[in-house]
Formats: structure tokens, sequence, C-alpha cells
């Protein structure tokens, strides 16, 4: 908070499922296991009970970043969750 003064802000992005490599490496072995369909096991293991049932695009985590190191964002000392709703 010291810093706030300065211009210089501090936050925390905390993002929900995003498309990577793990993820999809993961889905079809979870499906396999499960007896249930790719979209079955993404919905079940990973989405739940958000309300936007997608994987996020790593650009859209980084898209959140760009807005909070615009001038415009006026936030500090807040965690931002992009989480899809939960």
């Amino acid at each position: 908070m010291e810093n706030a003064l300065n211009g210089i802000t501090c936050n925390t992005i905390m993002p929900g499922p995003v498309r990577t490599e793990l993820i999809e490496k993961q889905l079809p072995i979870l499906a396999e296991q499960d007896g249930i369909t790719v979209e079955e096991a993404l919905n079940h293991h990973i989405l739940g009970k958000r309300w936007i049932k997608r994987l996020f695009e790593p650009s859209e985590i980084g898209a959140t970043a760009v807005f909070l190191a615009s001038e415009g964002a006026a936030i500090t000392g807040e965690e931002i969750g992009v989480t899809g709703g939960i």
C-alpha cells in the first residue's frame, strides 16, 4: 500500500480453468477412467458449477493483466478472480 501514492499498484489474478497442454492431455484420461466423453469429463472434473462452461484461453487471463496495468484501472490490493463464476 505504501507505493499506491507513487502510482504503483499490486493485485493478484486468480485464474479459473485455463486451456493448457496439461489439461488437454488429462481430459481424455479422465474420460476413459470414468467411461464418459471428454466433454462430460471437462464438465464433471473441471468446470463443475461454474457459470461459464468452457476453458479460458491464456490470452483472456493476459487481457486482465493488461487492464490492471492500464491507466483506466484504479485498482490496488485486490484479488481479481477470472473464474467463470463460481
